[in-house]
């Protein structure tokens, strides 16, 4: 079968169609994903800049993207480069919050705050497991998007190639891919509420 086909194939199960053929995306992720996609690129760099860890960039960035779902009202959004940020930030100072109180209670604390550290200790497992599940999570659904999508997408959210590069890089216009990455988020975003339910 050819790229084009399954990439048809693709767009048909996870966008779905009305009977009259035309499609019909949930509104509130078509959202979504524009409004992260437009502020990826800069969002990753200010992330990597704070973190200095691609890991720890990839699990804030992912995190913004399921806090951003969550948002009922995206056009309440005044300033959305900086909200973003801004959320991003602060998900980054409780990761080093955490990293702070993980080294204090390693330091010479009386044994009454033992119970605290495993506590903390704990919540910070769960985290790191959910955050693991995700990621896992997400290199299946990357592996399941036909081709180019996959690639596409890695190219654009892990290396942080420009709309432009990437279409380059296909012999494609620029619509194409930023059609290819939106359509890729979104089979993502629907399969993995699929796996909440």
């Amino acid at each position: 079968m050819s790229h084009t086909l399954l990439f048809t194939a693709f767009q048909e199960s996870s966008l779905g169609y009305e009977e009259n053929g035309a499609r019909h995306p949930d509104k509130e992720a078509v959202q979504v994903e524009q409004l992260y996609m437009t502020h990826h690129a800069s969002l990753k760099k200010f992330v990597l800049s704070r973190t200095r860890s691609r890991e720890q960039t990839e699990v804030i960035l992912q995190e913004v993207y399921l806090r951003l779902m969550e948002i009922s009202d995206l056009s309440a959004i005044v300033n959305p480069g900086a909200y973003l940020k801004r959320m991003a930030n602060n998900l980054w100072i409780d990761l080093q919050r955490r990293q702070q109180l993980r080294q204090k209670h390693m330091t010479d604390e009386p044994m009454e705050d033992v119970a605290l550290e495993v506590a903390e200790t704990q919540a910070a497992v769960f985290e790191q497991v959910h955050h693991a599940q995700l990621l896992a999570a997400y290199q299946q659904l990357l592996r399941e998007l036909p081709p180019p999508a996959g690639e596409v997408l890695l190219l654009y959210q892990l290396e942080g190639l420009s709309h432009r590069e990437i279409a380059q890089k296909f012999g494609k216009s620029k619509s194409w891919v930023e059609k290819t990455i939106a359509q890729a988020l979104l089979y993502c975003r629907e399969t993995l509420q699929g796996l909440d339910n």
